[in-house]
């Protein structure tokens, strides 16, 4: 029973601390959970939240008044389909980033909920003649960067990083060095907890049952 009871409060825990930034994202809500969507006016620059709803069908999601296009931004493609709009291509389902006329950086943000060792993994996706730096951050420093360069071209990284209640880790996409336009890049955060972590928690679960009952 006891081995029950400790798999079903890891799985209870995978379900809970497993994040998936495409399939979590939200047009609506800002923040959503563990996930904040904004900008920043440089790679380490203060992190401002969009507060403009860009709306639309199937395509929608947040991005700032800075340049009026809606850019710096952060969208989605909610339909199950593939969708273009002049030189912007996204496949279903696909969030994506675009930085500000300005140079700002658009910016994902993941805050964990709880600690313990996870695996990152950080992808990035030419969605037009995309020429952008991208960058993982964690706790305001950059542990990984890269560039996507033309229509396709891919960059990421997969890390396994012990994280505290309160840590950030951050997507930046920034304009490449040569300006902001026909930037969109295709980009993905998830956040997945170790077995290890996730005995731990189910650990944790089993005192709190037992604290409960002596209660």
């Amino acid at each position: 029973m006891r081995g029950a009871f400790l798999f079903t409060c890891a799985l209870a825990s995978s379900v809970a601390l497993a994040a998936d930034a495409a399939q979590d994202f939200s047009a609506t809500t800002n923040p959503n959970g563990v996930w904040s969507y904004g900008y920043a006016t440089s790679l380490t620059g203060t992190f401002i939240p969009y507060t403009l709803q860009l709306t639309g069908t199937p395509v929608a999601g947040w991005g700032a008044f800075t340049s009026g296009d809606g850019n710096p931004s952060i969208l989605k493609n909610f339909s199950g389909s593939s969708f273009s709009f002049g030189t912007v291509s996204w496949n279903p389902n696909q969030l994506t980033m675009h930085s500000g006329i300005n140079g700002e950086y658009s910016v994902l943000r993941y805050t964990s909920s709880a600690a313990g060792l996870f695996d990152i993994t950080a992808s990035f996706e030419g969605r037009d003649t995309t020429s952008t730096d991208v960058h993982l951050v964690v706790n305001g420093a950059a542990v990984w960067s890269g560039n996507v360069n033309g229509f396709l071209s891919t960059a990421g990284t997969q890390q396994s990083l012990n994280l505290i209640a309160g840590d950030i880790l951050e997507l930046r996409v920034g304009p490449g060095g040569n300006g902001f336009a026909f930037d969109t890049t295709g980009v993905n955060l998830t956040v997945v907890p170790e077995p290890g972590t996730l005995i731990a928690l189910g650990l944790i679960g089993l005192a709190a049952r037992r604290r409960n009952r002596k209660a």
